[in-house]
């Protein structure tokens, strides 16, 4: 006959509700609802998601950070911007009349305005 449909598997995301709303217990999430085991836990096996759960209290994305090798170790995605790219963004307007900083930055040079009493106030990005 067809081949049967592949073992659930459940994500962190579903044992937290599981928990939470249907109050299950470990065996009941391991053999009833997960019997295909974690997809997304990496190196958390299912007692252990549970028992972040259960005693530690933790979110389903603590629980992934935690199990899934810490993102937070990896430098490459918070990479300060180099040095000597910041002062090619301006963050003030510099008018004839007045200084105001802008809500975005902008390269500096460019044309900006200040709002005024009398209406907008042209002047460059600095």
């Amino acid at each position: 006959g067809p081949a049967q449909a592949a073992e659930q598997a459940c994500e962190i995301a579903d044992i937290v509700y599981l928990y939470e709303e249907e109050d299950a217990t470990l065996e009941e999430i391991r053999d009833l609802w997960c019997p295909g085991g974690l997809i997304n836990a990496g190196s958390c096996g299912l007692p252990r998601v549970y028992r972040m759960i259960d005693r530690d209290f933790m979110d389903e994305y603590e629980i992934a950070e935690r199990c899934q090798g810490g993102a937070s170790n990896q430098p490459t995605y918070q990479q300060p911007v180099p040095q000597q790219q910041i002062p090619a963004y301006a963050q003030y307007c510099i008018t004839p009349y007045v200084t105001c900083p802008m809500a975005v930055a902008i390269p500096v040079g460019s044309p900006c305005y200040c709002p005024s009493a009398y209406g907008p106030i042209s002047g460059l990005s600095q």
